[in-house]
C-alpha cells in the first residue's frame, strides 16, 4: 500500500494508518491504487545508523498511548 502525496510524490511508510472516515470518501478505483490521501500516522523502521532518539515514536494525539516496542524483534538471543 502507497500514498500519493498532495505534492505528487508517492510514498509507501513500513506501517500506515489513515481514519476509517478519510477512507470511506475514496471511490472504489482510489482504493485500489495509491491512496490519494497523506495518511494519519505512519511508521517507518529505522537502520542501525540512525539515531535512536531521532527515530523514536509515539502515537501523539492521533493514536493516543500508542508505543511500538520491538525490543524484543531486535535484541539478539541468549
Amino acid at each position: 500500500m502507497g500514498f500519493e502525496l498532495p505534492d505528487g510524490s508517492v510514498r509507501s511508510p513500513d506501517v500506515a494508518w489513515v481514519r476509517r472516515e478519510r477512507l470511506a470518501r475514496l471511490t472504489a478505483d482510489q482504493k485500489r491504487r495509491f491512496l490519494p490521501l497523506c495518511p494519519d500516522f505512519v511508521i517507518e523502521l529505522c537502520s542501525p545508523s540512525d539515531p535512536l532518539a531521532a527515530v523514536q515514536i509515539s502515537g501523539g494525539q492521533v493514536l493516543p498511548g500508542f508505543v511500538l516496542r520491538l525490543t524484543a524483534i531486535w535484541e539478539p538471543p541468549l
